[in-house]
């Protein structure tokens, strides 16, 4: 009964924006620690992310402030649902971006920084064409929600519609990448990033995956892993935004890593299968046109060295004429 009476009503004061503050200490209340293990979270953990884009702001503010205190105090996980969070970080109403800006900031410095763990999903889901808005959400009118006691309802809502340009992707996953600091992390999510390129057939998901590559540090490390995924975004080469921006990491591994030998053939190596694949060339025409080059170098040093033998030759021939004139 007491499961019956609670969603009822959360039912009541959803949608309606003027209840705004009665839905945010309602979940505050019935969510906190003492009372996690009578009431389920899971089946509104959705619906509850889907408010973020209400059209309402005292609705969207509130909501993330639910969200902020629930995964701050360990009551929600939110993988996989923290897109809507991060495109918070670019709302009209400064006050929702300024909270979840604090929000990101809070997080990262729980134990082991979970904004790495969130970030590959979030990017896939932020990483749409300008036209679609996040998560699908500006379309959804209805949705079938089962309580804890069985009995399903159709709830309709109208949500907000939230679209993330690419401008705004960039604006959102610069601040987030600034808090990867740590070598393990960077070096791992530059290989779960590499990856994406082969699981997306979408042309601006390729140039915002790359875009966060840039935001990344390159030193020996990182360079040689985004070096070692090559065969997963070798066939993007030919889009020059991607092309563009796996430049600009050429240019920061360069700077970074100028004073260290080891790896400077590899990393131009690596820069000259860029450019040939972005031309629409053979990668390995590059070594083959090397290799060609270096036998011709080595004839026509054969050749100039026949050369100078010939010369000498004639020398020792012409001084032998002369003397036999002599006598």
């Amino acid at each position: 009964m007491c499961h019956r009476f609670f969603f009822l009503l959360l039912l009541l004061v959803y949608g309606h924006s003027l209840f705004s503050v009665l839905f945010f200490f309602l979940f505050v209340f019935f969510f906190t620690a003492p009372l996690v293990g009578v009431f389920s979270l899971t089946p509104w953990s959705t619906h509850l992310f889907e408010r973020l884009h209400d059209d309402a702001v005292s609705v969207r503010k509130s909501s993330l402030m639910v969200i902020s205190h629930m995964i701050l105090n360990g009551v929600l996980k939110g993988r996989g649902q923290m897109a809507p969070v991060a495109a918070c970080l670019e709302d009209a109403e400064r006050k929702v971006a300024d909270l979840a800006n604090l929000f990101f900031h809070e997080l990262s410095k729980r134990a082991g920084n979970p904004i790495y763990n969130l970030l590959p999903d979030t990017i896939s889901q932020l990483s749409k064409d300008p036209t679609v808005s996040v998560l699908g959400f500006g379309e959804q009118r209805g949705c079938m929600v089962r309580w804890c006691d069985g009995h399903s309802h159709l709830l309709f809502f109208f949500f907000h519609v939230l679209q993330v340009t690419p401008v705004k992707f960039k604006s959102i996953f610069k601040f987030l990448l600034s808090f990867i600091s740590k070598d393990a992390q960077t070096v791992a999510l530059v290989g779960k990033l590499c990856q994406r390129f082969a699981e997306s057939m979408d042309e601006q998901q390729w140039r915002d995956i790359a875009y966060c590559l840039t935001q990344l540090p390159y030193n020996v490390r990182c360079l040689r892993k985004i070096i070692e995924g090559f065969q997963f975004y070798k066939v993007q080469m030919q889009d020059d935004s991607v092309y563009d921006c796996f430049t600009v990491i050429v240019g920061k591994a360069r700077k970074t890593n100028a004073k260290k030998p080891e790896v400077h053939d590899e990393l131009e190596e690596w820069a000259t299968k860029l450019e040939r694949l972005n031309q629409g060339l053979n990668e390995e025409a590059s070594s083959e046109g090397a290799a060609v080059g270096e036998e011709a170098d080595a004839a026509k040093e054969t050749g100039d060295n026949d050369g100078e033998e010939e010369e000498s030759e004639d020398e020792d021939v012409g001084m032998l004429d002369v003397s036999d004139d002599d006598e």
